[in-house]
């Protein structure tokens, strides 16, 4: 049953993959539900490197980690812009280690021995009223991981956080209050 099952979510990545294919990802703006399903589709690669590998991504990063010091968050900002300054890092008073969505594509790559080419979020970070994070946001701490977006409309399961500001959240484990969802529940 594993086997089909594993069959079925490859043949579900390539069929997505051939009818949209890395280079359309920029080509016109995405709508919110755009965005929610290119979570979904990086959600999926993270559940597949975790059947292959029997972990998720940098689970080796908090393995024998030497006396006296400690394994920090990793994270990735997905965007097809050039993040400005303030999001090439942690959050302040937040420790963690940002890095680049291709270093993160090559990292999946070699462990799931194929070619990895991650959506991006494919709206502009710069604005007159300051930078907006809109990217897609893979986070992993040891434990967990999880994938959010932003999004300008109310849709389920995304948690408001402002006027025409809403975040959409998915990963290994549901935590009610934030309205994040356990990625392997979803149907």
């Amino acid at each position: 049953m594993q086997k089909l099952q594993m069959i079925i979510l490859a043949s579900v990545i390539i069929l997505i993959v051939v009818l949209y294919p890395p280079s359309s990802y920029s080509q016109s703006p995405k709508s919110d539900q755009g965005r929610v399903n290119d979570i979904h589709l990086i959600a999926s690669i993270i559940e597949e490197y975790d059947k292959t590998k029997g972990h998720y991504p940098f689970w080796e990063n908090w393995q024998n980690v030497e006396k006296g010091m400690v394994a920090v968050p990793i994270l990735v900002h997905m965007s097809s812009r050039k993040l400005p300054e303030e999001f090439q890092y942690p959050p302040t008073g937040i420790s963690g280690l940002v890095i680049s969505t291709e270093e993160f594509e090559e990292y999946l790559s070699k462990g799931l021995k194929r070619s990895i080419n991650l959506p991006r979020d494919d709206r502009p970070i710069k604005s007159p009223q300051g930078n907006w994070p809109h990217f897609y946001q893979f986070q992993y701490d040891g434990h967990n991981y999880f994938l959010s977006c932003y999004l300008n409309s109310a849709i389920p399961f995304a948690r408001k956080l402002g006027d025409n500001f809403y975040k959409y959240e998915v990963g290994s484990v549901e935590i009610p209050k934030r309205m994040t969802r356990k990625f392997r529940d979803i149907k």
